[in-house]
């Protein structure tokens, strides 16, 4: 959550053959990534980098570091091998989805832009959201492993209140965004409108 109050609840789900997808939830729309092109996404790391930040100190489990390597497989499957391919890669998925962009961004800039407003909201660097991401890749395969147990939803520790206030601020600051979106539409219409004189 951000100190505006936005939240974005991202799910990692691990899959049978030990590789690992985000899922994330936009516009009502369900969005699926692989956990690789997020990495590479968010620093400029080498695949021996990722891995040794994924697989440190469990190098004897031989398991951890097979996963690890199904995971930046995904990579080589998808063509992708430095951070820019990666936001080019999210960026061409989600051009026609995002709201708020404008039509001379690139790509790479529609992923940096997505990267920065819906992963890991409460983060400030690509830093901090690279070490959370790695951090519950790791959990994940643990309790895949069964080293340590599911979170309980039910606990008072994962419980927040949730006002009135939260709720109609939230609400506000939709609807706000979508009225601004419509008059930044209408403006570059107006403008792009040959009878519309400038002088």
């Amino acid at each position: 959550m951000r100190e505006d109050l936005f939240s974005q609840t991202l799910t990692l789900h691990y899959l049978s053959d030990g590789n690992c997808m985000m899922r994330l939830i936009y516009q009502k729309q369900e969005l699926v990534f692989p956990a690789y092109v997020l990495l590479k996404s968010l620093v400029d790391a080498t695949d021996a980098q990722i891995y040794n930040r994924l697989v440190k100190g469990y190098f004897r489990n031989r398991q951890i570091g097979d996963r690890v390597e199904v995971l930046l497989q995904e990579g080589h499957k998808l063509g992708l091998f430095n951070q820019d391919q990666c936001l080019a890669y999210i960026g061409s998925i989600l051009r026609a989805a995002l709201v708020g962009l404008s039509s001379d961004m690139s790509d790479i800039d529609i992923g940096r832009f997505f990267i920065e407003k819906h992963i890991f909201v409460n983060a400030h660097s690509n830093k901090d959201k690279f070490n959370s991401l790695c951090m519950m890749i790791e959990k994940l395969y643990a309790v895949v492993a069964g080293e340590c147990e599911l979170d309980n939803l039910d606990s008072p520790a994962n419980q927040e209140v949730l006002l009135s206030g939260h709720l109609y601020g939230a609400l506000m600051a939709e609807k706000l965004q979508d009225l601004l979106l419509g008059a930044r539409g209408k403006l570059v219409r107006d403008l792009r409108n040959p009878r519309f004189d400038t002088s």
